[in-house]
């Protein structure tokens, strides 16, 4: 494999910039969560399929790192690396970078469920097609000798230093 498969890319947009003159962290999200579409979509989760289907995804768990600011009009793709599969979810890290540097911007880790939507019920978790899971399944056996992203493996909370004894 040469690269990881690229599932979105966008230029800033005007109503993705907040109110300290550069995107906001909910635009992040809106392009994080337009690549997970992408990425389904390169196995057949298009607008098509989910309204045939009544199939779609819903995103279970993210986790976002924002390493660098973004201004108006940057050109950004974001890159999917794939962490696991099963029958229902994929477990995927998402890597944005500004396209004129090549300079990654943040990161996400995310955990996507396929769902079945039927009119008049509550979603609920459903295996993806055998041919959408047969494709993850060969790009995650492709991904499964790659590094796993440090940022996987991170806690969240605040670093105290050790106290000194000293009081």
């Amino acid at each position: 494999m040469r690269q990881l498969p690229k599932v979105y890319k966008v230029r800033v947009p005007p109503e993705w910039i907040d109110y300290n003159g550069h995107m906001g962290d909910f635009a992040y999200n809106i392009a994080f969560s337009r690549a997970g579409d992408g990425l389904y979509e390169l196995f057949g989760l298009d607008p098509g399929y989910r309204r045939t289907t009544n199939c779609t995804i819903y995103t279970l768990e993210t986790r976002t790192g924002f390493y660098r600011e973004c201004k108006l009009g940057d050109e950004l793709f974001v890159d999917c690396q794939l962490l696991d599969v099963d029958e229902k979810r994929v477990h995927m890290f998402l890597r944005m970078y500004r396209k004129n540097d090549g300079e990654q911007v943040a990161g996400q880790e995310a955990l996507i469920m396929h769902m079945k939507r039927k009119p008049g019920l509550p979603p609920v978790g459903t295996a993806m097609p055998p041919e959408m899971l047969k494709g993850l399944s060969a790009l995650m056996k492709e991904h499964a000798n790659l590094p796993r992203p440090v940022e996987a493996e991170r806690r969240m909370g605040i670093r105290r230093k050790p106290s000194s004894g000293q009081g």
